[in-house]
């Protein structure tokens, strides 16, 4: 099943997600962070520098989940995402991951650090149009 419209949409409108990993003591570390989304392999892009708390927690095919809410909040039209999904990695020679992240936040060029990613796997969006709640759930084949 493709990822529905809606979702990919209010994804790619907005720029901030929290990515929740667990770490060797199976204590929780969550993160905020500024992302670029990749709608055609459902990828949020993320830069981190080396030598954070999370640096070492970024392992490809770790499982990690997270949430995505706009910047303004409005207690009439609330709207979140809520997803699942594994790490991956990317060489700093990958220029598609690259562009897609550079040209949404030119200011990363100028900062130390990698990009990764989470593919997404399941994902939960939440709308809640004049008050009546709506809910589209995806899921990866």
């Amino acid at each position: 099943m493709e990822l529905q419209t809606e979702i990919k949409n209010f994804i790619t409108e907005n720029r901030v997600a929290t990515v929740c990993f667990i770490n060797k003591d199976k204590t929780p570390h969550c993160i905020s962070a500024l992302y670029a989304f990749d709608k055609e392999n459902i990828i949020i892009w993320i830069k981190s520098s080396a030598k954070t708390e999370h640096d070492e927690l970024i392992n490809p095919g770790d499982k990690v989940s997270g949430t995505i809410l706009p910047e303004k909040f409005n207690i009439m039209h609330i709207q979140g995402v809520q997803f699942k999904g594994e790490l991956v990695k990317t060489s700093i020679s990958d220029f598609k991951v690259s562009q897609l992240y550079y040209l949404k936040y030119p200011v990363g060029l100028a900062m130390p650090g990698y990009i990764w990613g989470v593919v997404i796997k399941e994902v939960k969006f939440s709308d809640t149009v004049n008050g009546f709640p709506n809910k589209l759930k995806w899921k990866a084949e």
